[in-house]
């Protein structure tokens, strides 16, 4: 998200390595190796999906999906 911000600002959006479509099936992966894993698609369940993974014991894969064009926050 940095990365993209600085490209959007910096450099009127001339994206250079920041598109990420191209990624494997993480979720797909995470079960090959016996993980549970979930996926999340928006901000209402990150909550409960986040206390479930902390509530296992056992290996725990959160893929959290995120708006490429979701603002970031600097500190």
């Amino acid at each position: 998200g940095m990365v993209r911000k600085i490209q959007a600002v910096k450099y009127s959006c001339n994206y250079s390595a920041v598109h990420l479509d191209d990624n494997p099936d993480f979720i797909a992966i995470a079960k090959a190796y016996g993980f549970k894993a979930e996926t999340i698609d928006s901000n209402d369940k990150v909550k409960d999906a986040i206390a479930r993974m902390l509530a296992d014991d056992e290996p725990y894969l959160l893929e959290l999906i995120v708006d490429p064009d979701e603002k970031t926050v600097v500190y």
